[in-house]
């Protein structure tokens, strides 16, 4: 063997001796490492707890209601003689915000109402017996709205609707008369107050 061969043979020798203290420090770190348990990730949170304020409402949904409308419904009538009862009342409504203290608001109700005739109110010597009379109403009313707190209003109504009236024959005792059905149509305007 040359004398070149036998010193590179030797300095890699060395070279390896030098490496073998920093292999054997990596494997006992990595040793070390995988035994030693984890930080907690929460350790680095802050205290007290940042504070996050709550979403905002959106105001959208605020300016649109619906309701149903369950109630009695009363109608005087013009004649001292017929008399219609207070009846039972039901229907649907919306309102909308078109304006922070303007509303509007649309219904449709359906009432029933109970008829007594006074004898020989319609016919001498003749007594009439009238089914019950039925009134659709569609109307609109505008409200001047006060906010007094943020769920808490008062507003004033003022409205107007139109009746579809429906009153079936009447049966007559006392004399042969035939009744018929009958219909019409009123304007009412109406005024309301509430909160």
């Amino acid at each position: 063997m040359s004398r070149c061969r036998k010193l590179r043979c030797l300095a890699s020798c060395c070279v390896l001796l030098n490496a073998l203290p920093a292999l054997a420090q990596t494997g006992e770190a990595t040793d070390t490492a995988a035994q030693a348990p984890l930080a907690d990730p929460r350790s680095d949170d802050q205290e007290p707890r940042p504070y996050r304020a709550p979403r905002e409402p959106d105001r959208r949904l605020e300016l649109f209601e619906l309701g149903l409308l369950l109630g009695v419904a009363a109608r005087p009538a013009d004649s001292d003689a017929i008399h219609y009862s207070v009846g039972p009342s039901y229907g649907v409504q919306g309102r909308v915000e078109v304006l922070p203290w303007l509303g509007v608001r649309a219904l449709v109700t359906n009432s029933i109402h109970s008829v007594s005739v006074d004898s020989a109110a319609l016919l001498e010597r003749t007594s009439a017996d009238q089914p019950s009379l039925q009134v659709l109403e569609i109307g609109a009313r505008v409200e001047p709205t006060l906010t007094l707190a943020p769920h808490l209003r008062g507003w004033l109504g003022v409205g107007m609707s139109w009746n579809r009236i429906w009153a079936d024959a009447p049966s007559f005792e006392g004399r042969r008369v035939q009744g018929v059905n009958r219909t019409g149509v009123a304007v009412e305007y109406s005024a309301l107050a509430s909160t």
